[in-house]
């Protein structure tokens, strides 16, 4: 993403998130999953989901290869879960997500996103530039 059309949002929340307004994009990094972090989790997931609301946001791109996990996948999963049953109250049409080489936490996710049935667009990316590509571009497949 260019860095001069990214704005900061709140330095204070449990994640570090940028928009991009000229490409309604809102852009962050996932948190890690440890078991002493699940709360920080969970309010990082809810800080994404007021942002979108605040701002009327319709896409969004989270990049989780930094991501530390190490909770059970059961654990993993109910975090999307509930986060992704926050999204439907926003506006959000794009949802890209940076992948990770953890096997077990890309099949949660997949799952969670077959189960939830949502209501946008979701795909995942190895890289960013083509996930923006994605984002900017007209097409939802």
């Amino acid at each position: 993403m260019d860095a001069s059309k990214m704005i900061n949002l709140d330095n204070n929340s449990a994640i570090k998130l940028e928009y991009d307004a000229t490409h309604d994009i809102l852009f962050g990094y996932c948190p890690d999953f440890t078991d002493m972090n699940m709360t920080e989790a969970n309010m990082a997931f809810q800080e994404v989901v007021k942002t979108l609301l605040q701002h009327n946001i319709t896409k969004v791109l989270i990049d989780s290869r930094m991501s530390y996990m190490d909770v059970s996948t059961h654990k993993h999963k109910a975090v999307l879960e509930m986060f992704a049953l926050n999204l439907y109250s926003t506006k959000l049409k794009k949802f890209a997500r940076i992948m990770t080489e953890n096997e077990d936490r890309e099949s949660s996710v997949l799952q969670v996103v077959d189960e939830a049935n949502i209501p946008f667009a979701f795909r995942n990316f190895r890289d960013i530039p083509t996930a923006v590509e994605w984002l900017k571009s007209q097409s939802n497949s």
